[in-house]
């Protein structure tokens, strides 16, 4: 009896861990890319903007959602391009969500990104945030 008991117990957990990972998937075949750049104030250092990138890419595997980590993808880096139309720009993050639903999570609601946030806030002189659909 126990042990049925136990495996009904493991059958509708296992359930629940399906459900919130369909949630997790895509509405649709696209996915969301959330680009953020930023233009760091004059006074801040090359070790903080080292700091804020660290924390920012952390955000992977810090925002859950229903118990899961939903960012797809996440990567950035600091500015190295020669042609000079980065308007001062520094650094720049590039997240991939599954669907709409999560994003807006994450812009709106996820704490670990609020807290990220209210860090990088006072850092910062200018942000620059771009976000798609892709079309394929």
């Amino acid at each position: 009896m126990l042990r049925s008991v136990a495996f009904v117990a493991c059958l509708i957990f296992g359930l629940a861990l399906c459900a919130a990972s369909l949630e997790l998937a895509q509405e649709s075949s696209h996915v969301i890319r959330h680009f953020v750049s930023f233009r760091f104030k004059p006074s801040v250092t090359q070790s903080q903007q080292q700091d804020v990138l660290n924390r920012f890419l952390a955000l992977k595997n810090e925002c859950v959602y229903n118990g899961f980590t939903y960012i797809q993808s996440m990567d950035g880096g600091f500015h190295i391009s020669p042609e000079g139309f980065d308007q001062n720009m520094t650094v720049a993050v590039i997240s991939t969500f599954p669907n709409k639903t999560v994003w807006k999570y994450y812009l709106f609601q996820d704490p670990a990104h609020a807290a990220f946030k209210q860090f990088v806030g006072p850092l910062v002189d200018l942000p620059f945030v771009f976000d798609y659909e892709t079309t394929i």
